[in-house]
């Protein structure tokens, strides 16, 4: 179903959807943290999953900077993004796994 769309028409409809669930994983990690924040703080792993959230974020201000601007120009006749645009979308994918395995540590060491 997706594919038949333009690449903006799809962005323009996720983006909110991912910004709610920035938001409500931002709202409930941060009551998790609170809720023993005096015990986990130099967790190795809480160091490594902030680290990852920034390098994640990193990456979404640089390809909105310089990949989202031009996605209307996306697709043409094959239908595929650009290289840029897939490495991004792999280095977020990596990323944000990472951030979930970290967060799992957490509670464990």
């Amino acid at each position: 179903v997706l594919k038949e769309r333009p690449s903006s028409e799809v962005a323009d409809g996720l983006l909110p959807v991912a910004w709610v669930g920035f938001a409500v994983m931002a709202v409930s990690g941060g009551l998790l943290f609170a809720a023993q924040a005096a015990k986990i703080y130099t967790n190795v792993f809480l160091l490594a999953k902030f680290g990852l959230i920034l390098l994640a974020g990193l990456n979404l201000v640089v390809f909105h900077r310089f990949a989202g601007r031009a996605i209307a120009s996306w697709g043409g006749e094959d239908g595929i993004a650009p290289t840029y645009a897939r490495i991004s979308a792999g280095l977020s994918f990596l990323l944000w796994t990472a951030v979930i395995v970290t967060g799992r540590f957490i509670a464990y060491f």
